[in-house]
């Protein structure tokens, strides 16, 4: 859980989550004075696939590759998923190719397959 919220943290600014709160809880009042029960659409709608996304890229993105990794963040050494192409697309757009943009972060996502390491 520490690496998810330091990932987070890092990821969007607390302006930005502020922001997304605050969007949230307007959302969520509008929903509740318009229909009985339409909270748990907005809900179900437009929270939980954020917070699902961000789960995911966090899981395929920096969990997964860092895990094993030993020392600071800065002299990281990650290592990529070892998916198939297409899963890895499925997974998370490429996240898990991560050795793949640590040595080429330049490089586009969809080109990031074609430069796997043997």
């Amino acid at each position: 859980m520490g690496w998810y919220l330091q990932f987070m943290g890092c990821y969007l600014s607390w302006l930005q989550l502020g922001r997304l709160g605050l969007i949230w809880i307007l959302a969520l009042l509008l929903c509740t004075r318009t229909e009985q029960g339409s909270w748990l659409n907005c809900l179900t709608f437009c929270v939980l696939p954020l917070w699902l996304s961000s789960l995911q890229l966090f899981v395929f993105g920096t969990y997964l590759p860092h895990r094993m990794q030993q020392g600071p963040h800065h002299q990281a050494h990650p290592q990529s998923l070892n998916l198939p192409s297409w899963l890895s697309l499925l997974a998370c757009f490429h996240f898990g190719y991560h050795r793949e943009h640590h040595d080429n972060p330049g490089l586009a996502w969809f080109d990031l397959p074609g430069q796997r390491h043997q």
